[in-house]
């Protein structure tokens, strides 16, 4: 028997944000990110990322954490720090994940 799989998930006015049930999700690995302070961007090489079947998400917790975001490209994703300014000295683990 074939069970359904994937996430849902709603904004707080119960309109739906995210639907992921026609694909399933493959934890593809995880690594760490270190940005040298002053740094804004970085691109990191991770085999099996494609730009339009892959997610990335950061799972170090705190506030600092809460600055950096992932975008996937073609063989890898690419980190940004939010503020304008340059990064403090950080190291963050994400995990990535494939659609199927």
């Amino acid at each position: 028997m074939v069970m359904p799989q994937g996430l849902q998930c709603w904004d707080s006015a119960g309109r739906i944000a995210v639907d992921l049930t026609d694909y399933a999700i493959r934890y593809i690995g995880s690594t760490s990110v270190t940005f040298a302070a002053g740094e804004t961007v970085k691109d990191v090489y991770f085999s099996g990322v494609t730009q339009d079947g892959s997610f990335i998400t950061i799972v170090t917790s705190g506030v600092t954490a809460n600055e950096y975001y992932c975008r996937a490209f073609n063989g890898g994703f690419t980190a940004f720090y939010l503020p304008i300014t340059g990064s403090p000295a950080f190291t963050f683990t994400v995990e990535v994940y494939n659609f199927q």
